[in-house]
């Protein structure tokens, strides 16, 4: 084996096998020196036990955190194929993960992956579920063990059988530690806040049946999500902060404008804001707020849709052929041949519309030269 070199601070080396058949030489208790030995098993589940004990005691040691948020479950489902004799007893360590500050570490630190593009923002709510379910298959495959103090064991052994019973308490549980996040002093960032809110409503949809109903969730927040401090019985409100953008993910974009008076201007609230007032059609009062976006490559794309739904066809066409010029993440080749045509369509400019669709099929991408028609032109046009 050799050290191969990090490539920055944090990385700072690590060990490669050069052949497989080390590997197997070092893993083989039959051949290996005892010296030498690696018992993989007990390896991974002292890494298990690692990774849940550092989410439950402070730590500023963020890489370990995020490492353990995405690689926890993966330990614990390969401890399924493992003697039980041989495997600790982790029924304790993972109700105190539940039910203390192990679960809310793994929420904030597992990060819900959030769509790139500007619209529509789309989350993955199910991230979490395939841990959840290997967390199920550990439940039911394991008995409660002896070791540890009595009273620990006999609690772990009642949740054990309280989750199995009723599979929605875990939801419940996540559904909860999500809301607390809102509550908490955790400089989390709007794309954080949005994510941690919906994945609330999401188990809170879910524990009362209604599956992530939208109509439901508007109907139950448009009271200041109030719905999120009787849940947790608190007394107290989210900051206005989190009320701005809790509104604009429900698309309560009315609501959202209101709330967002008297708030710190950041720069997340001009995002936000910008997508309410354009969804509201104040599109002068969307084009002010975007134009405050710091990043060029989003400030052009946001601006291309609200000087489109403003009428400004010149500054359209301006921004999406810069945004085709561009190496921007947020470029989307087809969408903007289209919207360009588009624009020239509504200006009564045939030709040039004609050459654009005409590249675009030509040159598909994205939609295989399907054209397709977004925005209806001005009246009389």
């Amino acid at each position: 084996m050799h050290l191969i070199e990090g490539t920055n601070q944090v990385d700072k080396g690590y060990v490669q096998l050069i052949h497989e058949t080390l590997r197997s030489f070092l893993t083989n208790p039959f051949c290996c020196p005892e010296e030498f030995f690696i018992d993989e098993d007990a390896t991974r589940c002292y890494v298990l036990g690692v990774c849940l004990d550092v989410f439950s005691v402070p730590s500023s040691l963020d890489d370990l955190t995020r490492y353990a948020a995405s690689h926890w479950s993966q330990y614990l489902y390969k401890t399924l194929g493992t003697s039980y004799k041989r495997t600790p007893d982790f029924l304790i360590s993972l109700k105190r993960f539940f039910e203390g500050r192990g679960c809310q570490n793994w929420i904030r630190y597992g990060r819900i992956p959030i769509s790139r593009s500007p619209w529509p923002r789309t989350l993955d709510l199910n991230v979490f579920e395939h841990d959840l379910k290997i967390l199920h298959l550990y439940l039911k495959s394991r008995q409660a063990g002896e070791s540890g103090n009595r009273t620990e064991v006999e609690r772990s052994a009642q949740w054990r059988m309280d989750i199995l019973e009723m599979p929605r308490k875990l939801d419940e549980q996540m559904g909860k530690t999500a809301a607390s996040l809102l509550y908490e002093d955790l400089q989390l960032s709007a794309a954080d806040v949005e994510s941690v809110l919906c994945l609330a409503m999401k188990y809170y949809s879910e524990t009362h049946a209604r599956g992530m109903d939208m109509e439901f969730l508007r109907k139950l927040s448009a009271d200041n999500f109030d719905w999120i401090s009787t849940w947790l019985r608190r007394p107290d409100r989210m900051s206005r902060r989190n009320l701005v953008i809790g509104f604009c993910a429900l698309r309560l974009w009315s609501h959202a404008v209101i709330s967002a008076t008297g708030v710190e201007n950041e720069e997340w609230l001009s995002r936000y804001l910008g997508e309410g007032h354009l969804n509201t059609g104040n599109y002068s009062e969307a084009i002010r707020m975007f134009e405050m976006e710091q990043d060029e490559d989003r400030r052009a794309a946001c601006l291309a849709v609200a000087c489109r739904a403003n009428g400004d066809l010149v500054r359209t066409i301006e921004l999406y052929e810069g945004i085709l010029k561009s190496a921007s993440p947020w470029r989307d080749y087809d969408s903007a041949l289209l919207h360009i045509g588009e624009a020239y369509l509504c200006n009564a400019n045939y030709k040039s519309a004609l050459e654009l669709y005409t590249r675009q099929i030509e040159n598909p991408s994205r939609y295989g030269g399907k054209l397709y028609y977004r925005f209806k032109p001005p009246p009389g046009r």
